[in-house]
């Protein structure tokens, strides 16, 4: 294997190998050299158990997909999805404010949902990016911390932005202001397990860089809506 930055989805000790090939049809799962349990449990495991693990918040699956696994193609048709999703759910509860207006309704309706997703993406931009730059400067600040990478920190950052998903059922069951809060707990949650996992264990630079990067968005956005 040419690979040679697995990590340990327990301790996150970095490994050659997340298993040994004896034959074509016998191999073996590798453990680590620092904790001595199974890099990665999740190489046997179907992924509706990690995709359940994930939405369970739990460090050892996002260790899994950051840097065990190649899902690189699937968490850029999430977020595609996600913000498409999230973009229309913000469109219909703001359209309702100029149903009354009767001439052209349409198009305007329309326009404003291209409108929508630039604004989404503008804020999903600008909170990732803090979020990241703010994760970069903390990775040299904090002394137990993990290798840096701009690569992994992104996709961490795709993982938690599809918690906006949360938002979807607002549309049949109603009640938009509770699954909006909602995703934004799950959001911040998972951006403090991307942080943990891709920069350091520190709680305190973890909720800095957090809080900073939703302050940033939640300045930005009243700005964008006029």
């Amino acid at each position: 294997m040419k690979k040679t930055n697995y990590s340990c989805i327990e301790c996150g000790a970095k490994n050659v190998a997340l298993f040994q090939v004896f034959s074509e049809n016998a191999l073996t799962l590798q453990t680590c050299a620092n904790c001595s349990k199974v890099i990665d449990k999740y190489v046997e495991y179907d992924f509706t158990v990690i995709f359940i693990d994930i939405l369970l918040l739990k460090f050892s699956a996002y260790r899994h997909v950051l840097y065990n696994s190649n899902t690189k193609t699937q968490l850029s048709r999430l977020l595609a999805l996600t913000l498409l999703s999230s973009s229309y759910v913000e469109w219909v509860y703001q359209k309702a404010q100029i149903q009354q207006r009767s001439e052209f309704i349409l198009y305007e309706l329309e326009w404003s949902f291209y409108i929508m997703i630039g604004q989404e993406l503008i804020k999903a931009a600008l909170f990732s990016f803090t979020f990241m730059l703010l994760g970069f400067i903390s990775s040299k600040m904090s002394v137990y911390r993990e290798t840096f990478s701009w690569t992994h920190m992104f996709c961490g950052m795709a993982m938690s932005y599809c918690w906006h998903l949360v938002t979807v059922p607002s549309l049949v069951w109603k009640h938009y202001s509770t699954y909006r809060l909602l995703s934004q707990i799950a959001l911040l949650i998972s951006c403090n397990h991307t942080f943990h996992v891709c920069v350091c264990r520190s709680y305190v630079l973890s909720a800095i860089t957090v809080l900073g990067a939703w302050g940033v968005q939640q300045i930005i956005t009243p700005w964008l809506q006029h």
